[in-house]
């Protein structure tokens, strides 16, 4: 779906309750941060789930207490006050306890297993929980960096819902890219191209130039896909470093090795890399898909 569609639909939802409200933003506000800023969400193995739950929680849950009474939208809740409700452990569980009465359904749960775990937990479960607190504040304070209110980061929200979408549909395509996998599946295929070269590395075993090359094109491809995915506003500057980077990569080992599936134009080469890197994924794609998906 369009992000423009997704945006006026966000623009317009109605919601049948304050708290619904406050939970599908709290949603939205996390899946658009744990989208661009990937390499910040790192919890422990083992409660990945629980963690996410907990830090919707208590997004909600400052959105609630920082609209007040006042605020007739959870749309117009100032962002960084919001924010300030969470900005360390002691701050987060005055917020929950200062709820006139508990929230609907797991949301209650979640946010008593703050205050719980925090006061009665062991080491383990009270590190779990500041890592929750602290994830939930960095969300929150990221997006009070470009809006002042929840209203403000819609489009930013409907890009991100935007790429879900695409993350999730097996049949999704791009021009740029004809005859390429779903971006889900080639998201784990770079992946999986990713790990094989970093254990091989560790063991010293070497790659020819080739299949370091495979390894290299298919990176730069997810990482200007994702972009593509993304549309040409507003994009995560750390997101289009990458795939700049990923593009040099492949253009300076097609250079040293001269691995390039056909003769570049130099122009291309040094002023638009990720051209580089769409023409060369259409001749390898041409060619057969050496290794295939």
């Amino acid at each position: 779906m369009d992000a423009d569609v997704i945006a006026a639909q966000l623009r317009t939802a109605v919601f049948p309750d304050r708290w619904t409200e406050c939970t599908t933003w709290a949603a939205g506000l996390e899946s658009w941060h744990s989208c661009v800023r990937v390499e910040d969400w790192s919890p422990a193995e083992g409660y990945e789930e629980e963690h996410t739950a907990g830090v919707k929680a208590l997004i909600a849950c400052a959105l609630h207490q920082a609209a007040g009474d006042d605020t007739p939208s959870i749309r117009r809740t100032p962002l960084a006050r919001a924010a300030r409700l969470l900005v360390d452990a002691p701050t987060a569980v005055a917020t929950v306890e200062s709820l006139p009465k508990a929230p609907p359904g797991k949301l209650a749960s979640h946010l008593a297993a703050v205050v719980e775990q925090l006061e009665h937990g062991n080491v383990e479960l009270k590190a779990q929980i500041l890592h929750t607190i602290g994830r939930a504040h960095q969300v929150l304070a990221a997006h009070a960096v470009g809006g002042a209110c929840v209203v403000d980061r819609i489009p930013a929200l409907a890009r991100a819902a935007s790429i879900g979408i695409a993350l999730t549909d097996d049949t999704y395509a791009q021009p740029a890219y004809p005859g390429a996998p779903s971006l889900r599946q080639h998201i784990a295929l770079a992946r999986q191209l990713g790990e094989s070269h970093a254990l091989a590395e560790l063991s010293g075993q070497l790659w020819t130039p080739a299949d370091r090359r495979s390894q290299l094109l298919q990176t730069a491809a997810v990482a200007d896909r994702w972009l593509l995915a993304w549309g040409p506003d507003d994009q995560p500057a750390h997101r289009a470093e990458q795939a700049r980077a990923a593009a040099a990569a492949l253009l300076q080992h097609d250079q040293e090795h001269d691995t390039s599936d056909a003769t570049p134009d130099i122009g291309i080469r040094s002023h638009d890399p990720r051209t580089y890197v769409r023409g060369q994924y259409a001749l390898w794609t041409a060619a057969g898909t050496p290794g295939g998906f």
